[in-house]
Formats: structure tokens, sequence, C-alpha cells
């Protein structure tokens, strides 16, 4: 199992923390990746996507409230921010963009036993 950690996170989504974890900030990793904010579970790390009517990061809120270890937005979705404590925040310039990049560093990790 590859367990990244925030700060490999928040590097391989090219991004920036603005939102704290509610306890022992900098531990622990997400279990998996969703785009579907009805789908969070604890644990979850959650990318608010651009969607046909609505963009994702508007259940961002809802998604930290649902457990998701944290939230990947765009820069300038504050409004999430303004509730200490509720979970990781990390903004970032495309959300589809840095779930590639999460993607791409995934894939790097499971390759180095490869080789």
């Amino acid at each position: 199992m590859i367990e990244l950690q925030q700060d490999d996170l928040v590097s391989a989504c090219e991004g920036r923390l603005v939102g704290l974890e509610r306890d022992g900030e900098g531990e622990g990793f997400p279990e998996r990746a969703v785009v579907d904010s009805g789908e969070v579970k604890g644990g979850d790390f959650f990318f608010g996507l651009p969607g046909a009517r609505v963009h994702g990061s508007k259940f961002a809120g809802q998604a930290l409230s649902a457990g998701a270890w944290g939230v990947v937005v765009p820069v300038g979705t504050n409004d999430i921010v303004d509730e200490p404590g509720h979970g990781r925040v990390i903004e970032v310039e495309d959300p589809l963009v840095a779930l590639g990049g999460l993607a791409t560093r995934w894939r790097e990790e499971l390759n180095k036993g490869d080789c």
C-alpha cells in the first residue's frame, strides 16, 4: 500500500495548503481520491472538479463535514477555510490538473519497486 503524506500530496497537486487538519496536523494519508461529494467517506481526498451545472468546489465543505481527509479546490475558494479545524484545504490553479498530478505521483511510487 502506498502512503503519500500531506507534503507529498500538496507537492503532487502543485498546490498550497490553506487549511489544516482537525487533529495531528500533518499526520495520516488519504485512503482514496473521489470527485463526487455524495460518495465521500471518512479518510477520502475530495477533488472539486467543474461539472456541467455546478463546480464541485461548492461541495468541498460538505466533503469535509463527511470526514474527508482533505479537499482540493481552485485558488480563491476561501469560504470553506473560514471554518477552522474542519480539514485540509489545498488550493490549486486547476483541480483536474491536480488530480492528474496525483495520479502521476501514485504511478511513480508504484513503479519504484519494478526497477
